[in-house]
């Protein structure tokens, strides 16, 4: 079977292959931009300088953003193939390989509408400059001097964060998110943020704790001390002349019974010497309803066994249930 024929492109006087114009040093655009220029019906030399068609629009205006910068997602208008539609158009439009949402954030990190379109993997060989250096953001998410991992990094980016403010931004911990504000908060001598007091050394509770008293009011000295907060209660119980705890009594050789038995039976409403002898008070005998019939009241068991009922127990509550009275129900 004969293999497909490779596309042959004529521009500045030369016939070349799509591939090799796309290694072009004239050619301002992606492998996939120039095919689906050149399938928009663009010239080839048009195509390949990144410039708008001049024969579809007059005057075309290309759209640069710097990286992290906000678009207007509903009344931007951008400019590809000679055409220029608001965002919601273009995601939308069959050219269109990736998602709304992977659109709006390739074009705030400053790639052209026609290169956001198709499905490339280019944005990763972006390069940021920060703190003198320039390197993509999968060398900076790895460096010492960024504090967050790769996907926080870019989603900092495309929410508009400069690029030293989205390596060096301390992050957030997952149970603060939301729902502390992260203002600066000044304490022995020292002013940091809540999430890094949360991890400061000298911070003996939680995270969550340390936000939970710092909106109490609570001093920042005091809010990191573990015995800051309410003293437990703890309930004791009189018996023998002392008092002590259901603890404390449990390990006392005057107690018959395990731990967990006498706080069951404290809790029950028992009274301590008992609880604590393992007596066991007998248990209340049941009493059984009684139903009246020919002048007599017995119970459902002894009117079952009784010769005048005539019926099983099923048909009886069955009857009962109907309306019809224990003695029509037996």
């Amino acid at each position: 079977m004969a293999g497909k024929t490779a596309l042959r492109v004529v521009a500045f006087g030369e016939e070349k292959v799509l591939a090799e114009w796309a290694r072009d040093p004239r050619c301002r655009v992606s492998y996939e931009a120039l095919r689906n220029r050149l399938k928009a019906g663009i010239d080839p030399e048009t195509a390949l300088s990144g410039t708008a068609n001049p024969g579809r629009r007059k005057n075309p205006v290309e759209r640069k953003r710097p990286v992290g910068q906000r678009i207007d997602p509903v009344n931007g208008g951008f400019t590809a193939y000679g055409e220029t539609k608001p965002l919601s158009e273009w995601a939308s439009d069959p050219r269109c390989k990736v998602s709304a949402e992977g659109l709006r954030f390739r074009l705030r990190q400053g790639m052209s509408m026609e290169e956001a379109l198709v499905a490339s993997k280019r944005y990763h060989d972006i390069r940021y400059e920060a703190f003198g250096d320039e390197k993509t953001l999968v060398q900076w998410s790895s460096d010492p001097r960024c504090k967050v991992s790769r996907p926080t990094l870019s989603r900092r980016l495309a929410a508009g964060m400069s690029i030293e403010e989205a390596l060096g931004s301390e992050p957030v911990p997952r149970e603060l998110r939301g729902k502390v504000a992260l203002d600066r908060i000044a304490g022995f001598g020292e002013m940091k943020s809540l999430a890094e007091w949360a991890r400061d050394p000298r911070s003996q509770v939680t995270a969550r704790a340390l936000a939970r008293r710092l909106r109490a009011g609570v001093p920042l000295e005091s809010a990191v001390r573990r015995t800051e907060g309410r003293p437990k209660l703890i309930k004791l119980y009189s018996a023998f002349g002392e008092s002590k705890n259901i603890k404390e009594w449990a390990k006392d050789e005057r107690c018959a019974v395990s731990e967990k038995a006498l706080g069951d039976r404290l809790r029950g409403g028992m009274a301590i010497e008992l609880a604590l002898s393992g007596y066991l008070p007998p248990p209340e005998p049941k009493s059984e309803p009684q139903f009246e019939a020919f002048g007599e009241s017995k119970s459902m068991k002894a009117w079952l066994e009784d010769p005048r009922c005539r019926v099983k127990r099923p048909t009886v509550l069955l009857r009962m249930r109907l309306g019809r009275t224990f003695e029509q129900a037996i």
